[in-house]
C-alpha cells in the first residue's frame, strides 16, 4: 500500500510541475525518487523479515488464494474484526446508557446535568462512527448479520433491550449488573 502511495505521489508530483522550471522539476523528481526508494526499501525489508519468519516457523508451503486454509483464515480474520468492532460498539452504547441513566436520576444538579449532556453528545458522535464500522464489518461476514441503525440504539433505555449483546462472543446479559435496578 505504501509502495502504491509513493508511486502515485511521484506521478502527481511530476504532473503538477510547470514546464520550464528546471529547478522545480529537479526538486520534484528528487522528492519523488526519495519517496519511491524509501517505500521500496521498506518493502524489501518486510519481504526479508517474512522470509526469516517462514524459516523460523518451518513454513515451506505458501497458501494459495481461495485455498481451504486461506479461506478459513480469512473467515477467522473477518470474525475477529467483527468481534472487535462489536466490542467497541457495545462499550460505547453501555457507556451511553449509563450516562443516560445518570441524567434521569432525580436530584441531579444543573452543572452535573450539563456535564452529562455534553458527555452524551460526545458518546453519540463516537457511536455514529462505531455504527458505521460495525455495519461495514457485518456486510463482509458470511452470512451477513443484521445492520444497526442509530434509531435502534437511541430506543434502548436499559441493557436488557440491547440486542447486540446477543451477538457478543462474551455474553454479559446474564450478569447481575445488567438487570434494571427498578
Amino acid at each position: 500500500q505504501e509502495w502504491n502511495q509513493a508511486q502515485e505521489a511521484a506521478n502527481c508530483t511530476l504532473i503538477t510541475v510547470h514546464i520550464g522550471s528546471l529547478g522545480k522539476m529537479h526538486l520534484a523528481i528528487n522528492q519523488a525518487q526519495v519517496c519511491v526508494d524509501t517505500a521500496y526499501s521498506k518493502l524489501q525489508n518486510t519481504e526479508e523479515l517474512v522470509g526469516h519468519l517462514e524459516v523460523q516457523l518451518g513454513i515451506d508451503k505458501h497458501w494459495k488464494i481461495r485455498s481451504k486454509d486461506y479461506n478459513q483464515f480469512q473467515e477467522e480474520a473477518l470474525l475477529l474484526k467483527y468481534h472487535s468492532v462489536l466490542d467497541e460498539l457495545e462499550h460505547l452504547v453501555v457507556m451511553y446508557l449509563f450516562e443516560l441513566s445518570k441524567l434521569l436520576l432525580s436530584g441531579t444538579g444543573y452543572k452535573l446535568h450539563q456535564q452529562i449532556t455534553k458527555a452524551l453528545q460526545q458518546h453519540s458522535e463516537a457511536i455514529w462512527n462505531a455504527i458505521n464500522h460495525y455495519n461495514t464489518q457485518v456486510a463482509a461476514l458470511v452470512p451477513p448479520r443484521p445492520k444497526v441503525a442509530w434509531k435502534d440504539i437511541v430506543e434502548y433505555s436499559f441493557l436488557g433491550e440491547f440486542d447486540l449483546l446477543h451477538q457478543s462472543h462474551t455474553d454479559i446479559q446474564d450478569a447481575n449488573w445488567t438487570a434494571p435496578a427498578h
